[in-house]
Parts: C-alpha cells; sequence; structure tokens
C-alpha cells in the first residue's frame, strides 16, 4: 500500500543491519558484461518463468542496466489473470512508493529553476496549510520540503480521505485538504518516520509554484528530457492505456486503479523508462553528457538527511542508501494496490536493476520482486567483490551500570512487528525466535548486540523519571519506540474508559474486514497491542505516535474509519 522495503528486512520482528559496512576501495564503474554475467542471467532467465507460476503471479518486467546502457532485459507472464495480453517491453506498470523518488527528482529541477527552496517553511508556498501536533503550536510554520522528502516532518502515513484504504477516488485538491486535520506522529525534525503525505504535500506545491497540473510539471522537467516516453502520473493517459498491467492482490476481487497518493506512489512505467531513471543518476544526473541537475544538487538527493553520529544507512530526498556486500547501493521499493516493484543502483560497481510485477500477495518483504532482485544484486556483486563489512572500534564496558530492569520491554520496529527484551540473570538480553541474545553495554544507555558474526549498536532514550522512551539502531537511525515493560506502574485506569472498550473494525477497499480489540491492561487502554495514552477526552496516541479518535459519532484509528461493532 504505496508502502517501501527500506533497503533491508525486517523479519520477526527485528533483522539488524551491521553498525557499519563501509564500501571498500573499487575501480572506476566498469560495464556489467561479459562471459560470467551472460552465464547468471541465463541461469535467471530459465528459473523466473518456474518462479512466476509456482508464486501464482501474472506477470514481471526485469531489466539491468550499466553506465552505458541495457544489459538485460526481459518480459514474462500477462498483463492481467483473466483476459490479459502477453507482458511486452512497453508494458506499463505501477511502481507505487518508487514513485517518491521520481517526485523527489522533480522537485530538486524545481530549486535548480528557483522555483522552491529545501530549506523555505512549506507555509511559503502554501499559506493556508496547518496540521495538528502535541508539540509545537505552529508546526507547517517549520516543516520545509527537506524534512517532506526525507520523511523527517513527523506525518503520520494516511490521510483522512483518498487514503491506502479507501476505495473512493476524491480529487488531489481533496486529498491534500485533508491532511490539515491529521495529527503529527512526531516534533518536526525529530526522526525518520516514512509518510507518504510529505511527498505528497512536496508534489502539490510543484503544482502550484508552476502553474500546471503535477503530472504534467513531471513530464516536462524529468520524463521527456529522460527520453521516459511511457511513463506518467496522470490517471487519464494511465486508465488510457491498453498496454497496462492490472494490478491484483489475494483476497480481493478488485483493486482500485484510482487513488489520492498521486506524488508518493501514482507512477506507472515500465523497466525500460526505469532503467533510463537509473542510468539518469548512476552518471551523475546527465543524459547523453548533459548534466540536468547541477552536482551539488544530486550530491543533496544522495546524501542521508539529518544524518546522525555513525549513521551510515538511511534516506536521503526520495531515496534510500544503504549496505550491501561491503558496497553502498541506492534504493527505493514500492508494494500496494496489486503491484510490487524494486529498483536500485550500485554506484562504485556501475549497475541498477529494476523489477516490476502485478501482484502484492507475497507481502513487502518476502515477494518475487525484492526476493529476486536481492539475488541478481548478490550474483552480480558476487562477480566483482567478495567485500566483507568492518566494525567500529567500540568495546563493551564493564564499569557501565545500566539499569536493565527499566530497560526490559517491549519495544516497536516501525515497519511492524516487536522485539523484546529480558532480564536473564542480571544480564539484558534480546529475545527473538526462540533464541535469546546477550547486551553488551558501552555505557549506562547503549548496547552492543552480538547475533552470529555480526555485531550491531543500540542506543536508548529515558525521560527524567529514567523510563524507557525508546532505542535507536544507531547505523540506520531508526527510533524502535518503547511499549511497555514489567517494571513500569500501572496507568490511571480511568472510569470514562469503560465506554470506549470493545471492537473496533475497519475495511480494506470495502472488501475485507479487520477488527481490533481496545481494552484496558494493568491500567493502560490497549489498542491490539499498542498502548495507548490519552491526550484530551477521547483522543488517545499510541507509543508509536498515532493518532486513536473516539470522539465523534465516527472514530478513526490513523484517519481510517472504525465502526464500533460490540
Amino acid at each position: 500500500m504505496t508502502l517501501d522495503r527500506i533497503g533491508f528486512a525486517l523479519a520477526t520482528g527485528l533483522l539488524l543491519v551491521p553498525i557499519s559496512c563501509r564500501a571498500q576501495e573499487s575501480p572506476d564503474p566498469r560495464p556489467l558484461r561479459g562471459p560470467s554475467v551472460d552465464s547468471l542471467i541465463a541461469v535467471f532467465e530459465a528459473e523466473i518463468p518456474a518462479r512466476i507460476e509456482e508464486e501464482g503471479l501474472p506477470g514481471a518486467s526485469i531489466v539491468i542496466v550499466d553506465a552505458e546502457g541495457p544489459v538485460w532485459s526481459a518480459a514474462f507472464g500477462m498483463t492481467a489473470k483473466r483476459g490479459g495480453a502477453a507482458v511486452d517491453d512497453r508494458t506499463i506498470f505501477s511502481v507505487q512508493s518508487m514513485s517518491k523518488t521520481v517526485t523527489a527528482t522533480g522537485v530538486l529541477m524545481a530549486v535548480r529553476d528557483g522555483l522552491v527552496d529545501l530549506d523555505e517553511p512549506i507555509v511559503t508556498y502554501l499559506p493556508d496549510f496547518t496540521v495538528h501536533s502535541r508539540f509545537e503550536p505552529h508546526p507547517e510554520g517549520v516543516i520545509t520540503l527537506r524534512h517532506l522528502l526525507s520523511h523527517h516532518a513527523g506525518f503520520t502515513h494516511e490521510a483522512p480521505i483518498g487514503n491506502n484504504y479507501d476505495p473512493s477516488y476524491p480529487s488531489f485538491e481533496a486529498y491534500i485538504r485533508s491532511i490539515s486535520d491529521t495529527w503529527l506522529r512526531y516534533p518536526v525534525g525529530d526522526r525518520y518516520s516514512y509518510s507518504n503525505l510529505g511527498v505528497d504535500l512536496a508534489g502539490y506545491i510543484l503544482e502550484r509554484v508552476s502553474g500546471v497540473p503535477f503530472p504534467t510539471y513531471i513530464r516536462e522537467v524529468v520524463l521527456e528530457p529522460l527520453g521516459m516516453t511511457r511513463s506518467s502520473f496522470d490517471w487519464g493517459e494511465i486508465r488510457a492505456d491498453a498496454n497496462r498491467a492490472a494490478g491484483h492482490a489475494n483476497g480481493y476481487d478488485r483493486v482500485p486503479l484510482e487513488f489520492g497518493l498521486i506524488p508518493s506512489g501514482a507512477f506507472y512505467s515500465t523497466a525500460e523508462d526505469i532503467g533510463k531513471f537509473i542510468r539518469f543518476h548512476m552518471n551523475g544526473a546527465q543524459v547523453d553528457g548533459r548534466r540536468l541537475l547541477p552536482a551539488d544538487l544530486h550530491g543533496q538527493l544522495l546524501a542521508i538527511q539529518f544524518r546522525r553520529e555513525r549513521q551510515e544507512s538511511g534516506y536521503g530526498l526520495g531515496l534510500g542508501r544503504y549496505v550491501r556486500r561491503g558496497t553502498h547501493f541506492y534504493n527505493h521499493n514500492g508494494g500496494g494496490f496489486g503491484f510490487q516493484s524494486h529498483m536500485a543502483w550500485y554506484p562504485e560497481w556501475g549497475f541498477g536493476l529494476t523489477i516490476l510485477t502485478n501482484d502484492d500477495s507475497n507481502g513487502l518483504t518476502g515477494g518475487f520482486a525484492f526476493g529476486l532482485a536481492d539475488r541478481l544484486a548478490d550474483a552480480a556483486l558476487g562477480e566483482m567483490t567478495s567485500g566483507r563489512p568492518s566494525y567500529p572500534d567500540v568495546e563493551p564496558d564493564p564499569t557501565a551500570t545500566p539499569d536493565v530492569a527499566r530497560l526490559a520491554g517491549h519495544y516497536l520496529v516501525p515497519s511492524g512487528g516487536d522485539i523484546r527484551l529480558e532480564v536473564q540473570d542480571g544480564i539484558l538480553a534480546l529475545a527473538l525466535g526462540g533464541r535469546t541474545a546477550p547486551l553488551a553495554f558501552t555505557d549506562d544507555l547503549e548496547a552492543l548486540l552480538a547475533m552470529g558474526p555480526t555485531r550491531f549498536l543500540l542506543r536508548f532514550s529515558v525521560d527524567g523519571t529514567g523510563r524507557p522512551v525508546s532505542m535507536t539502531r544507531v547505523n540506520d537511525a531508526t527510533v524502535l519506540d518503547y511499549n511497555g515493560g514489567p517494571a513500569d506502574p500501572p496507568g490511571p485506569d480511568r472510569d470514562a474508559w469503560a465506554s470506549y472498550e470493545g471492537t473496533y473494525r475497519y475495511s480494506i477497499w470495502g472488501q475485507v474486514h479487520v477488527d481490533t480489540s481496545l481494552e484496558r491492561r494493568d491500567g493502560y487502554l490497549y489498542f491490539g497491542d499498542l498502548r495507548m495514552e490519552e491526550h484530551e477526552p477521547g483522543l488517545f496516541f499510541s507509543t508509536t505516535g498515532e493518532a486513536l479518535d473516539l470522539r465523534a459519532d465516527a472514530p478513526t484509528w490513523r484517519n481510517i474509519r472504525l465502526t464500533k461493532i460490540d
């Protein structure tokens, strides 16, 4: 649902990435060509049709490129399970959240042309925009385009209308207006918090400052200069395209074509066109030797934004920067509305790839597109480097005196799931999948975690009473919010909460219903497994900053409409 799999898997709640994985010295990028590459491509050509049939996928389109052009392209399957045509190299797919990189590139073009400034408050361009916040009286006066494109504005992921769960298609303007009815999850600039809303606002700003519709602006400043002739954000063009893949998702007899999340998720393209987009960025924002973005602007798009000390992986402007097999790469994925997509390039080794599919049933971390993309990258990198990660010179401090009993408890992974820290024989340990791994503290609030041959660094934040607030994964600055533990005192257990308790239901595209209980435990109100805190009567916020609003006749959770069924 226009989400991304931010460059690495978070299996069973937590699969941490090494704190440091520095790229080894490499030669200048060279063409990804030769007998060894041909042989690995032959393996995939033979395997992919069987994989598609095994997983029940309708179709897929794949391109591998180097700086000179396409190395390999292939199309498989059908545009639809019923009544579809064969996928070919001109078939357009929804790329979902890969759209964000295209939108960010358009914003940088607008910066180049003097239309916007990355660090100007967005009210300069949208003077009527407001948003609710518990943290500051006028956050809209602080939020900038840099915050929006790097997911540091503090927004939630869904707007009240036109969101990932809403089967209706409002106007883009109506969708944007509804963002003002949302509550920020975190203070502006506090942390990376992935959100469609920020990128959609950035796209709307392009529309306002340019005086043309957002799809038109992107076509003129990005798509046409890059020769991406089979790509569009325009719903009219997309709907009318006869060679368009249809989205599929298990459990749904129909998948909406149109939705309000246009700059953040509505881009349709071919694998060939995405290959051109990759080569543009891989070649330093140049097309046929002609530079379209100044080097400093392009560098800002690629750089980790609001980087913290010792952070080596993270999000730039509409794009992730990560590490694999001793080398860094740039990446964005997408999934939802019946599609999965993957895009990545490895600048040190001069190659990139994209995989587009028209089925999202396997989820964001286990799907065909992402699994195959990782295998392709590993196979290609294996031909060029056996680089091994190195780790920081940080060691446990035997004099550290952490309050391990207070730090124990549940911490929530942003992409879903949780991890549990337990005290065992006076040592704080991670419990995961039936195994435990002890934490070795480097000071009272920082610890190393060893899992197999790999070490990870974790940093705890506490409030004035010493109660945990969050745990940060240092290498990529991902923050895991604290959701309660055995040392916490009982909650306030207010009598008024009794009227709120019960089971609440929301629907996805009006077809599938999801039920969640709201109940009291240990004096706290829990929505599912999330502990809630009351901000004002009937308005609660989870430990992840999401709003549960029970004040109106139509309650909402994360701006998704709920129905109380008992």
